[in-house]
């Protein structure tokens, strides 16, 4: 084995304090960190020379990859259309083979220097390689309560076979989980951990397939997305794919994290409890129907027990999940969804997505009075708005109804991990957002957003709510407010930015505040908070060709 190529990429940390300087973690003081990171600083120097480009493989991009901005603002500018698809991630072959076939006329100088800085991380080299390296995180946040370092590092190794095999390994050690209310791991001296990526890839022509853990994100929203997201830890999965023409197949069988349940008390100090395992099982269809719109449906179907698992029906990829439901009693959440993105003019796109957990048709008794368990997402996106032409500017209003989600059987809640498997924001809210996004170089984007949020008092994390069940009629009917309850509103600006040095490292910031009233829903009460962070990001890849055996 030989190297041939290898790219180096490591964080340069601004800490407020000076660099030697000690900090404490759990009680233990320690300056470890900091001289780790002079040693990265160093390699830095040493090797940003050497620096080469990735090849195409089947490894996915990680979500929180720079390269997704840049490919989003290309797409609305009438590029990359290809990369207009609602599932991601997107593979390192998916966006070389979509900037192989890019071309942008010169006097588009905003997105010809986007495109170019796609270049510089996606050109091919090795057709067969190893991969090994460290993706390093360090952050320093402020909010009105403290003043605290956060850092983060995921390891990497993999092995590639051109675009045909993938196998990868990355294991994420994470000090800003400590912030999340909702994570439930385990915690080691202000760390906790997670396999954030593992699996096997390879493709046979159109078909892909993948087993392992990895990222899922379904939809167009920009924001959120209604039906699968990547609010949950990256999910244990196989997943398969199929391309044909204007047309894109994709399945997702999941399993996801089990729930103990209290089923009774039998006596004072005897508590009977269940452990109850969980599966979804979802598909997709994706049809561009022209490079000026594109059309898909998905369905999905969250079932789980004690004594359940994978079941035969629902590994089918092709068979209706709600038909194979009803006909055989099988206990189940299933929810549809359609999205769409319309590029009616040049340089400006329509988007959208619906979902629908439950409707009722019927009006024959008290549970038809259900109301409808819906969500929508819709926005639209400009770019060189007023003639500014290395900016873009849009809107995205969205919202989910109660009970959306939500179900009598608490193995069946639309959650993983803690968090909801769609909208971050889960049910009984609605949010508007406005943003304005500005490169003032290729390297450099500032984003100012706006949002408004509506959240009532219900939540997927509550009870099924039964209200409608105490009207004494049909006939009477059942209507109730959106969002329901004493309604809590936030008002939040933000600002952002994003500096993309070189390969080796980017620094990142921003700036939110948050005027909340009727805070925690409570009528009257007042909350104001702030957040302020900065922070940098760096890469720290070889890769090592075995084209010599």
């Amino acid at each position: 084995m030989k190297i041939s190529n290898y790219v180096l990429k490591i964080a340069i940390p601004l800490p407020r304090e000076p660099l030697f300087s000690s900090f404490v973690v759990d009680g233990c003081e320690s300056s470890r960190p900091w001289r780790f990171i002079l040693i990265l600083i160093c390699a830095f120097y040493l090797c940003a020379g050497l620096m080469t480009a990735e090849s195409s493989t089947l490894e996915t991009i990680p979500l929180y990859h720079w390269c997704y901005d840049v490919i989003d603002e290309l797409t609305l500018r009438g590029y990359l259309a290809d990369l207009a698809s609602s599932v991601k991630p997107f593979t390192r072959s998916q966006v070389f083979q979509s900037l192989a076939k890019c071309q942008i006329p010169p006097q588009d100088l905003t997105s010809l220097q986007l495109l170019n800085l796609l270049n510089s991380e996606f050109l091919p080299q090795s057709e067969e390689k190893i991969k090994t390296g460290l993706y390093l995180i360090q952050d320093l946040k402020a909010d009105d309560s403290e003043l605290a370092p956060r850092s983060a590092a995921v390891s990497k190794l993999g092995y590639s076979l051109r675009d045909k095999f993938t196998m990868y390994n990355g294991m994420r050690l994470d000090q800003n989980l400590q912030d999340d209310s909702l994570y439930s791991g385990a915690y080691w001296r202000g760390f906790s951990g997670y396999t954030e990526q593992a699996y096997i890839a390879g493709r046979i022509g159109p078909i892909r397939l993948q087993f392992g853990k990895d990222w899922q994100r379904w939809g167009s929203g920009r924001f959120a997305n209604l039906l699968i997201s990547e609010n949950p830890l990256p999910y244990d999965l196989f997943k398969f794919n199929v391309a044909a023409g204007s047309f894109n197949f994709t399945s997702l069988i999941l399993q996801l994290d089990a729930v103990t349940v209290i089923d009774s008390v039998s006596q004072p100090g005897e508590i009977i409890k269940s452990h109850r395992r969980r599966f979804l099982a979802a598909h997709r269809l994706d049809w561009q129907i022209s490079r000026k719109m594109q059309l898909g449906i998905a369905e999905s179907v969250l079932y789980g027990g004690e004594n359940r698992t994978f079941e035969w029906q629902f590994l089918n990829p092709v068979v209706f999940y709600h038909g194979e439901q009803e006909n055989r009693g099988f206990e189940g959440n299933t929810l549809v969804s359609a999205d769409f993105k319309l590029f009616p003019g040049k340089k400006w796109f329509i988007y959208g997505e619906f979902l629908v957990d439950d409707w009722q048709f019927d009006r024959k008794k008290v549970s038809d009075l259900e109301p409808a368990e819906i969500g929508w997402i819709i926005g639209a996106r400009k770019a060189e708005p007023w003639g500014w032409k290395t900016a873009s500017a849009g809107f995205e209003y969205s919202g989910v109804t109660n009970r959306t989600y939500n179900t009598l059987q608490v193995e069946q809640k639309y959650l993983a991990e803690n968090h909801p498997l769609g909208h971050r924001l889960g049910n009984d809210f609605d949010s508007w957002t406005i943003e304005l996004t500005n490169w003032i170089s290729p390297r450099l984007r500032a984003d100012f957003l706006f949002a408004f949020l509506r959240n009532g008092e219900s939540s997927v994390y509550a009870p099924f709510d039964t209200s409608f069940y105490a009207v004494p009629e049909v006939s009477m009917g059942y209507e109730e407010p959106f969002p329901t309850g004493i309604v809590e509103r936030t008002y939040r600006p933000e600002l952002k930015f994003f500096f993309y040095y070189n390969r080796i490292c980017s620094f990142h910031g921003n700036f939110r505040y948050d005027y909340i009233e009727n805070y925690l829903n409570t009528k009257g009460r007042t909350e104001e908070d702030f957040i302020l962070q900065f922070g940098v990001t760096a890469d720290l890849s070889f890769y090592f060709s075995t084209n010599g055996y």
